[in-house]
């Protein structure tokens, strides 16, 4: 049996994307033209209790500028709660994505992360999808409920 989850992520096309992200209509994705993109989760209803999640799949297609190499990419998902630190190192999933313009769908458990079951109600999600400039599509972000 799962648990409930009032842990409801909206779609990306919700989400504030910051710091030098540009919407590429025709393509439907982004560009990144600084070192540190990222895009920001809508609140998400009270009681997100992180303890009801096992895992968050992420999928994401990147490809790096002509000047970095292909290959992997770093990524990271952070989290606000309601304990008093925003976005900080304590509340952060650094994780590697491959930078070769594909979609790909990574993994995260969270169930053995204790920074993320000692939170608090998570409030909103960060994801730093790369940490270059380049082409960012196929972003979506699903939540697995503990079992």
């Amino acid at each position: 049996m799962r648990s409930e989850t009032t842990c409801v992520v909206k779609p990306f096309s919700k989400w504030a994307p910051a710091n030098d992200l540009y919407r590429l209509e025709d393509k439907g994705g982004w560009e990144s033209v600084s070192i540190d993109p990222y895009f920001i989760s809508p609140l998400l209803p009270s009681g997100c209790d992180p303890r009801t999640l096992q895992a968050v799949e992420i999928t994401i297609a990147f490809r790096g500028k002509e000047l970095f190499p292909r290959g992997v990419a770093d990524a990271t998902l952070s989290w606000e709660s309601s304990a008093p630190i925003l976005y900080g190192l304590t509340r952060r999933i650094p994780f590697h994505i491959r930078a070769d313009g594909e979609p790909h769908t990574y993994r995260i458990n969270l169930a053995d992360r204790l920074r993320w079951i000692a939170s608090g109600d998570i409030q909103s999600v960060r994801l730093d999808p790369v940490a270059q400039p380049g082409t960012i599509s196929h972003l979506s972000l699903k939540w697995i409920p503990s079992e």
